[in-house]
């Protein structure tokens, strides 16, 4: 309570104990105290004094009782009065009904008192009143055995031990390996520096009272509210971490990758990745391949998409080599058809949202990320034997796209090309350009629209062309533009 790892905090109000689930809240009591008043909400926070008849913490014992002498303070919670229940009653049995509280403790020939065994709830820290309860649980219990409750004190406190404040959250009623596990599971997420929410804790160890270990456990099945499956996720994730160290293996030697695990950037959170995320190395099926990955991505500081895109990239080149003579399995045998291959099934990279060959920079960029998996292995000395026919070559490159200039999804529509031809004599009218007069305004943005217009060309195209521009060959007159797209040479288009 009150730790800024944990969620749990006291109510904003300084004088109020109530626990919250979340920081920075108000509980019902103050929220409608301040909604009454007219001041701030840190003015009330601070101002704010909750009546004295219920400031005193639900569940929490009293000062002990004043009584004191040379031997020391009586060590029992205080009844009334400042007094506890056997001092109370004492002071109650007076002779004198007018002597005060005060003048009895000067006078009294009573003993401070031991402290007695704690309540037989369990988890409570106070002490035993009547029927082995505490004050507070007595009441609880008198309460509601009026009302129906069992009679037995004992059997009500086994009841009892469930009810839970809002900072607290028990492991009892899990098979004990499911126990040691959770708490496991809590220790490294405080480590890592993240906050425990002792509700949705208590939440989540009400529904694995019948799991017998978290690592068998389905994390996706068993709950649907989003805090509480973040929190199995991480609990389980740490587990499976703990359970492959014990057996001497590093995050890397089974099938099924956690990305949490490789130490990845992540640009989004600002520091390492923590989010579950997982990858199938199994889908590179050449083993030299597979390790030539695994220490690549933990020896290379790396964010998650560049991780993602790599792996993919190599899962195509690790289809295309099983494709050949002896499946790519022997790394001294490759040879530049089996380059071709790989240059090959990248070259025809489609995407998964609607089936379409991907954009030419995409598959090429794809090509370079394998060709980089091989230059680390070949410079890490983990291929030492690879032929050298199995590099780069500059034949093994896209040609260029072809872009289709006039295509429907880029060119303007007629209905509005003739409504601007249709307001032709407006345009510049009420632009300013320099010290250009209003006239020669109006001819250079008309002129240039009509270029615009009968060309095709871009308007940084249009804004670039030279001064002699024109290239008339009989009867014919050509645009002269630079092609700012591809960065070529000079091209013509007729006009």
């Amino acid at each position: 309570m009150d730790n800024p790892r944990t969620a749990a905090s006291r109510c904003l109000t300084v004088s109020c104990w109530t626990l919250m689930p979340s920081r920075n809240l108000f509980c019902r009591h103050c929220l409608d105290a301040h909604k009454a008043s007219l001041l701030s909400r840190e003015e009330c926070a601070a101002s704010y004094e909750r009546p004295r008849r219920i400031r005193t913490q639900r569940g929490s014992e009293r000062e002990p009782c004043v009584l004191a002498r040379s031997s020391g303070r009586c060590e029992r919670p205080a009844y009334g009065g400042g007094l506890c229940r056997t001092h109370y009653f004492r002071w109650r049995r007076r002779p004198d009904q007018q002597v005060s509280v005060k003048e009895w403790l000067a006078t009294t020939t009573a003993e401070p008192l031991e402290a007695k065994p704690t309540c037989v709830v369990r988890g409570c820290a106070n002490q035993r009143v009547i029927s082995g309860l505490c004050n507070t649980h007595l009441q609880s219990w008198e309460r509601e055995k009026r009302a129906g409750a069992t009679r037995d004190p004992e059997q009500w406190a086994r009841q009892a031990a469930n009810r839970l404040l809002t900072n607290q959250f028990s492991l009892r009623d899990l098979a004990e390996p499911v126990r040691w596990e959770f708490l496991y599971g809590l220790q490294q997420r405080d480590a890592r520096g993240g906050v425990i929410e002792p509700v949705a804790a208590r939440q989540l160890a009400r529904r694995l009272e019948e799991v017998p270990s978290l690592l068998a456990v389905d994390v996706e099945g068993i709950v649907k509210q989003h805090n509480l499956t973040s929190l199995i996720r991480e609990v389980v994730r740490a587990l499976r971490r703990a359970a492959l160290s014990f057996r001497g293996l590093e995050p890397t030697d089974v099938d099924s990758w956690d990305l949490g695990w490789l130490d990845l950037r992540s640009s989004a959170l600002g520091g390492r990745r923590h989010r579950p995320g997982q990858v199938d190395a199994s889908a590179i099926r050449q083993q030299w391949f597979r390790e030539v990955i695994k220490s690549w991505a933990t020896s290379v500081s790396l964010d998650s998409g560049k991780f993602k895109r790599v792996f993919t990239a190599c899962v195509v080149a690790s289809d295309a080599l099983h494709a050949r003579p002896g499946r790519g399995q022997d790394y001294t045998k490759l040879r530049f058809a089996d380059m071709q291959a790989v240059f090959t099934a990248m070259s025809r990279i489609r995407r998964t949202t609607d089936d379409e060959l991907a954009s030419r920079s995409w598959r090429q960029h794809s090509f370079g990320c394998f060709l980089e998996i091989v230059d680390f292995g070949r410079k890490t000395d983990m291929l030492p034997g690879m032929p050298g026919s199995f590099d780069r070559d500059k034949t093994l490159v896209l040609p260029p796209e072809e872009t289709t200039e006039d295509a429907a999804s880029r060119a303007v529509p007629e209905p509005v090309i003739a409504q601007l031809d249709a307001h032709l004599a407006l345009m510049g009218a009420a632009f300013s350009y320099g010290e250009l007069a209003r006239a020669d305004i109006e001819l250079m943005m008309q002129t240039a629209y009509l270029v615009l217009r009968d060309t095709g060309r871009r308007p940084i195209e249009v804004a670039s062309l030279r001064l002699k521009c024109l290239e008339t060959r009989g009867d014919e007159n050509t645009l002269v533009w630079d092609n700012c797209e591809t960065r070529g040479a000079p091209s013509g288009a007729g006009v």
